[in-house]
């Protein structure tokens, strides 16, 4: 199938690859000893590298260091049996960028058999502002559980100084509910 403009027709790789520049996440076609043999211009925005400074350059040049090690026994297992693949969905994974700085991504694995040598096209989307917000989430529940629990330990202190000072049910009934009732007034 070609595409026409200008009554000009576009060979079908020159489409493909239109196509593959046009996608949104960064893609990297790598090889399974882990070279880099093709990049999209979304590596440059995302990343800062170009096309030239990545060509046969090993993927771990965009894996933080703290994850190398793992990253080669993943990639040798991955290339074992390779499948459609999602890695980063609600977990901590980055990218390293060449500025040295880090990135949250998502990533997804497509196994590609390319004149019989076993290739991955690597997607890399950043989620940096899922994870600022799963951050923030995780903030504000930290802070959350925290306030909970002292409010429930101040009920728990209010409830047992005001069973030491009751000589009745009553007299228990009364303290405690005036307590509760001037807890509430002062967070008001």
């Amino acid at each position: 199938m070609t595409m026409q403009s200008a009554n000009t027709v576009i060979p079908e790789i020159l489409q493909c690859q239109m196509v593959l520049h046009l996608v949104p996440d960064a893609l990297l076609l790598v090889n399974s000893r882990g070279e880099i043999q093709w990049v999209n211009h979304r590596v440059e925005s995302l990343l800062g590298y170009n096309a030239e400074e990545l060509n046969n350059t090993s993927v771990e040049a965009l894996i933080p260091p703290r994850f190398r090690e793992r990253h080669q026994e993943y990639q040798q297992q991955y290339f074992e049996k390779p499948v459609l693949r999602e890695m980063g969905r609600r977990k901590d994974l980055f990218a390293l960028r060449k500025d040295g700085s880090e990135i949250p991504v998502e990533i997804m694995l497509s196994p590609l058999d390319k004149e019989g040598e076993n290739m991955v096209l690597v997607s890399i989307r950043d989620v940096s502002e899922w994870y600022e917000a799963e951050q923030n989430r995780r903030l504000l529940s930290a802070e959350l559980d925290h306030r909970v629990r002292n409010m429930l330990n101040l009920i728990l202190s209010l409830t047992k100084q005001s069973i030491r000072n009751s000589s009745s049910l009553e007299v228990f009934q009364d303290a405690f509910l005036g307590r509760i009732s001037a807890l509430s007034h002062a967070y008001q």
